[in-house]
């Protein structure tokens, strides 16, 4: 599901925007 993949993406994105 890609809507799945967005969610565990989500945090990611949030991580690399606060490095």
């Amino acid at each position: 599901n890609v809507v799945a993949i967005i969610l565990l993406y989500s945090p990611l994105l949030i991580f690399y925007k606060q490095i």
